[in-house]
């Protein structure tokens, strides 16, 4: 999500993403649906706890929850989640997580930021339970305002956003499916998040009104007007 595996500080500007259609209200949601009970849940680049929080609202008190960053930023509130410190770009992740192994791990806005996420992602496999569910979140480099910077090259990097200087990696929806599916995982689901209006505009009503339009455009050209990719995913053929 925010600062594992780059080996840099945290960025402060990163901001928990709470619109109804934003990538990490996609997974909350997502999550809801299934039967987590006793799951042991991981969020590798946890930042302050946030998200794990909303997961945990949504789904099972039961669950155990991990969350792994290059620091630890978790707000004092969230002692619920047990922290270990991980660079997603260690290969022994078995040995960083000290053989346990999990039944959701998720990995929301990281891939983008590593060297080499095909063997990062590959490498997650060595921590999954059987029938495991993996979350990857990514952000749409074929997306219409991505394509139209670059189209009059106009390049500005970011602290955060489709632009954001961290990113090592670029994915459109072929190459983002390629990457998945190159680490022998099954595609279960996948969904599309809307840019964060409520980030860009101050009226509500504008906000509401384009973030209408722009769901009905995702549904008819995801690889334009998406903002962001969210895969459910599983090792192997067996999508249970």
């Amino acid at each position: 999500m925010y600062s594992v595996g780059v080996g840099n500080t945290l960025d402060s500007n990163y901001r928990d993403k709470i619109d109804k259609f934003s990538s990490h209200s996609l997974i909350v949601k997502e999550l809801g649906r299934f039967n987590l009970s006793k799951n042991k849940v991981l969020d590798i680049g946890c930042h302050t706890g946030v998200l794990l929080s909303r997961i945990r609202q949504a789904t099972d008190d039961s669950n155990s929850f991990y969350g792994a960053d290059l620091e630890n930023n978790l707000e004092k509130e969230f002692g619920f989640i047990n922290f270990i410190k991980c660079d997603l770009n260690e290969k022994e992740l078995d040995k960083v997580f000290k053989n346990n192994s999990f039944d959701v791990v998720i990995l929301a806005d990281i891939l983008e930021h590593l060297v080499d996420p095909w063997e990062s992602l590959l490498n997650v496999k060595k921590i999954l339970n059987p029938d495991a569910k993996i979350v990857v979140s990514l952000p749409n480099s074929g997306h219409w305002f991505f394509r139209l910077k670059v189209l009059f090259g106009q390049i500005d990097y970011k602290s955060n956003g489709l632009f954001d200087r961290t990113h090592l990696r670029f994915f459109t929806k072929k190459t983002a499916k390629e990457l998945i599916l190159s680490g022998g995982f099954a595609v279960k689901k996948l969904n599309y998040s809307s840019l964060p209006w409520e980030n860009l505009l101050k009226s509500r009503f504008l906000t509401r009104s384009l973030s209408a339009v722009e769901r009905a455009l995702i549904l008819v050209r995801p690889q334009f007007f998406a903002y962001q990719f969210i895969f459910i995913i599983t090792s192997g053929d067996d999508l249970k």
